[in-house]
């Protein structure tokens, strides 16, 4: 039996220069996106394989930043040598999507005409946008047609979006657990747990940065949502990673053993 050897990556970061126009009409300038790849790229670039992540993951699939890490990739066990996304075969990246908070432009980047972090006035983004500025990340590793893009749940609403917008550029794909439209009850849940944050104080319309987090907002939503999913069948993990400057808590959520 093969020994799975567990990989150490880098999060990379690709600085564009370049600007994107939004589905909104506005403009992003100069976008910033965090990707990690695994693998090695061949000479004809035919065996890349793009994985979009989850709403609550990022771009660390899989292996680990150092040995002593407290976890690996949210993947880690169907991405790497030997496993089922076989990083010996394939060259797998993965690109945090925009207006997130895992290294992309998003909210807490700084807006140029003011200095200051985007907060609330960072654009709202679709799926669409987030898409089509992961291609400036696969066009700069000059990978002209993908072996393969996958995603689950919020990842395969990016995988379908991605064959309508670049429909000549993907040989397969694999969409787990997402459909092409969603109900008024899913809707209705994430806006509940957005208005959770909302009256938060600390949330002070969204300059939280350098500041007291909305960690009571947080608490809120999260109990909303752990109420509401394991209702369904579902459930709600979290993970406390303590660091040297301060914690962080990952929270996945899980409906029938998907991650969303």
């Amino acid at each position: 039996m093969q020994k799975l050897v567990r990989m150490i990556v880098k999060k990379q970061l690709y600085k564009t220069h370049s600007n994107l126009l939004l589905q909104s009409g506005k403009t992003l300038e100069n976008i910033v996106l965090a990707y990690e790849y695994y693998g090695d790229l061949n000479s004809e670039a035919s065996n890349a394989i793009l994985i979009f992540h989850a709403l609550t993951s990022n771009n660390h699939i899989a292996g680990k930043y150092a040995e002593d890490d407290s976890k690996p990739g949210w993947w880690d066990v169907a991405v790497g040598p030997g496993k089922a996304i076989d990083t010996n075969l394939f060259f797998v990246v993965c690109v945090n999507v925009i207006g997130g908070s895992n290294g992309s432009t998003g909210p807490a980047s700084i807006n140029s005409q003011t200095n200051k972090s985007y907060a609330l006035d960072f654009p709202i983004v679709t799926i669409r946008d987030m898409a089509r500025a992961t291609k400036f990340v696969i066009d700069y590793l000059k990978i002209y047609k993908l072996y393969a893009v996958i995603g689950g749940c919020f990842g395969g609403f990016l995988v379908m979006e991605w064959l309508i917008s670049f429909p000549e550029f993907t040989k397969k794909s694999i969409i787990i657990g997402a459909t092409p439209s969603t109900n008024a009850y899913s809707i209705a849940l994430w806006e509940t747990l957005r208005q959770a944050i909302y009256i938060d104080t600390n949330f002070n319309k969204g300059q939280y940065y350098n500041s007291s987090y909305p960690k009571k907002g947080m608490g809120l939503g999260i109990f909303i949502a752990k109420n509401l999913i394991e209702n369904i069948g579902g459930q709600i993990l979290f993970t406390n990673n303590s660091k040297s400057n301060g914690s962080t808590v990952e929270i996945q959520l899980k409906i029938n053993n998907l991650n969303i």
